[in-house]
């Protein structure tokens, strides 16, 4: 599914963020998974822990690993800032960008609310054929990716 938010686009289906002018912005894995978390969360307010075993599942990481994927992310959004992406002290991590599905931006018609398109994307994330509902984020990203490298040799 293409989310768009501020000047980017987020494909969840590619695993890809393009920037404003439609090329891929190069973000390392868990980074890029912590930013998916986000979109789909985006307008609600996630507990530092929440992000952790979105990112992390079944593994303890120090809140440096969380730290250094916030800064890597606000730094590819150009979020110097830090307007999109706001800590919330406290509380945690909170995306501020309106975000959209592509298909409803482009329908003039349609006033899309983005709570309804970050709730749709969390759905989503959980029916991707071989993925497991308590382990999001990087290991569906890899299934993902090893299941479309099959289908394309």
């Amino acid at each position: 599914m293409l989310l768009r938010f501020d000047r980017f686009e987020f494909d969840s289906e590619r695993a890809e963020l393009r920037g404003p002018d439609g090329e891929v912005v190069r973000l390392r894995p868990k980074a890029l998974a912590m930013l998916s978390v986000l979109v789909a969360s985006a307008g609600r307010t996630l507990s530092k822990q929440e992000l952790t075993q979105a990112v992390w599942p079944n593994i303890h990481v120090g809140e440096d690993s969380l730290f250094q994927c916030i800064r890597e992310i606000r730094a590819a959004l150009g979020d110097n800032d830090r307007q999109l992406i706001r800590l919330v002290s406290g509380r945690g991590y909170l995306f501020e960008a309106e975000v959209v599905r592509a298909s409803e931006a482009s329908n003039a018609s349609a006033t899309p609310n983005p709570s309804d398109a970050a709730k749709s994307a969390a759905g989503r994330r959980h029916r991707t054929p071989g993925a497991r509902a308590n382990s999001p984020g990087l290991r569906q990203h890899a299934k993902r990716h090893k299941h479309v490298s099959r289908s394309a040799a």
